[in-house]
């Protein structure tokens, strides 16, 4: 069995110079290396056929399967066999997460944490989704006054293409909203454009039980649209809100508005 390969791609398209310029009629398109993934889906997804190769279309496939997001490594190449030629895509599938473990999360249930990361075992290791949920999870201890929390993973392989993830928390200080200000009114009050916002702060007889006077990311920029609306609403229609400014201080944040 003699193999020709003319098209490489691992994070990025290549090619194999030599091999380029040559022409290939293939009698078929195969799928090869998959093991959890359906061929037949694959094959689907690809615009490749029997007949003269097109290398634009092959270049476009194997970004087609990259893209599934199934793949660490996806290859083409032209294998030639009791004389014929078979278009073969060959793939290596990324590993499989079996488990997932939280630790650090001194003040924060692992199960609250694991519904913020929303990530599920029994899927392709995915580096985008991983990050995607440790981003959700910071967003979570964000809005319970962890303005400093951040997530960090590892990943140990278990056994034959299965992976187990770890997410390791740094909760950092617990903050309170102690201010929230206005700067650059000429024509109007602090309480105008304050009043219709969701973001308090913090006030010890209500606060624990509304769960208001903690930063949520998402709220606040919510937040600045409100005082857009509500300066238009005003009639100010060239009048601009910057994105908020954070500071922090004695365990407290100091929220500003210009």
């Amino acid at each position: 069995m003699k193999i020709f390969r003319f098209l490489v791609f691992v994070l990025a398209v290549g090619f194999s110079c030599n091999l380029y310029a040559q022409q290939h009629t293939v009698s078929s398109v195969d799928i090869a290396g998959n093991k959890k993934v359906d061929k037949s889906a694959l094959l689907l997804q690809i615009e490749s056929k029997a007949g003269v190769v097109d290398r634009a279309k092959v270049t476009e496939d194997i970004k087609t399967l990259f893209g599934t997001g199934f793949f660490e490594q996806v290859q083409a190449k032209i294998v030639r066999d009791a004389g014929r030629e078979v278009l073969v895509f060959d793939v290596v599938e990324k590993p499989v997460v079996r488990r997932i473990f939280v630790t650090g999360n001194d003040a924060v249930d692992s199960e609250d944490i694991n519904t913020a990361l929303d990530f599920k075992p029994g899927g392709f290791l995915d580096d985008l989704k991983v990050k995607t949920a440790m981003k959700r999870a910071a967003s979570y201890y964000q809005g319970r006054g962890f303005y400093d929390a951040e997530l960090d993973y590892s990943v140990v392989p278990v056994s034959s293409n299965q992976v187990d993830i770890t997410f390791k928390v740094t909760e950092g200080e617990k903050y309170k909203i102690k201010d929230i200000s206005v700067e650059g009114l000429d024509k109007l009050d602090e309480d105008d454009l304050l009043d219709p916002i969701q973001t308090a702060t913090y006030k010890w007889w209500s606060s624990w039980i509304l769960g208001t006077g903690r930063l949520n990311i998402d709220m606040l920029r919510n937040d600045r649209n409100i005082m857009r609306q509500e300066l238009l609403n005003r009639g100010f229609l060239e009048a601009t809100v910057s994105e908020p400014q954070i500071t922090k201080k004695d365990k407290g944040l100091y929220i500003t508005f210009v």
